[in-house]
């Protein structure tokens, strides 16, 4: 009976040491992978979701999910990372070029452009007059972006936001007598993202209004 019982012991103690390593080797596992969080005038936190004056809305799906991607140019060496991000189905505030995806990632305040030229495309910098393209560059001209207005305080309609960025949109000029024209803006609110977008036709002078913010929820 005695030998019996140190055999039970000497089990339980073997299982509860190998459920103890195989938890710990869970742990390790999952800290490998860097999780990319959202920044400040993009919280694109999983659950978070916007509601715009056209009826759509941007919903981030309630997970970060595990990413793997080449983040080296196209023509260079291949750089692979694997990282936890957010992402969010595809809709007419921020759409794809490709008809066969369902969801956009989330890099910080890039999202995913789902091309080996430019895998990801801005959408805002912080930074005063920062340019950076917004889709692929063909045959020399493609539309970029400029961080035009900063720390700027908005009112639309009942709802005022003390801290808002404008990012201004452009053509490249197609040939050297051609003006370069705003086509469209942005417009980013601190700590909650994109407020307001507006767009005007080539030459035109004023902005029409494509959809404002209704209601949000930020879930950080």
């Amino acid at each position: 009976m005695r030998t019996y019982l140190i055999l039970i012991l000497i089990a339980v103690i073997f299982v509860s040491c190998k459920k103890e390593n195989d938890n710990n080797n869970i742990t390790s596992i999952s800290s490998v992978y860097d999780t990319i969080y959202p920044l400040s005038y993009f919280p694109a936190f999983p659950g978070s979701y916007w509601i715009y004056s056209n009826d759509d809305t941007l919903k981030i799906e309630d997970n970060y999910e595990l990413y793997y991607y080449d983040k080296s140019y196209f023509d260079q060496a291949p750089d692979y990372d694997t990282v936890y991000l957010p992402k969010f189905k595809i809709n007419s505030i921020f759409n794809s070029s490709s008809p066969d995806e369902k969801y956009i990632h989330v890099y910080k305040y890039e999202i995913e452009n789902f091309s080996y030229r430019l895998l990801f495309r801005s959408i805002m910098s912080e930074t005063l007059g920062n340019r950076f393209p917004v889709a692929e560059n063909f045959g020399g001209h493609s539309p970029y972006a400029i961080t035009t207005t900063v720390d700027t305080s908005m009112q639309i309609e009942n709802n005022y936001y003390p801290k808002v960025l404008i990012v201004s949109y452009y053509t490249e000029p197609t040939d050297t007598n051609s003006h370069v024209f705003p086509y469209r803006h942005d417009y980013f609110a601190k700590n909650i993202g994109l407020i307001m977008r507006d767009h005007k036709y080539y030459q035109d002078t004023a902005f029409i209004t494509d959809y404002t913010l209704t209601s949000y929820m930020i879930n950080s």
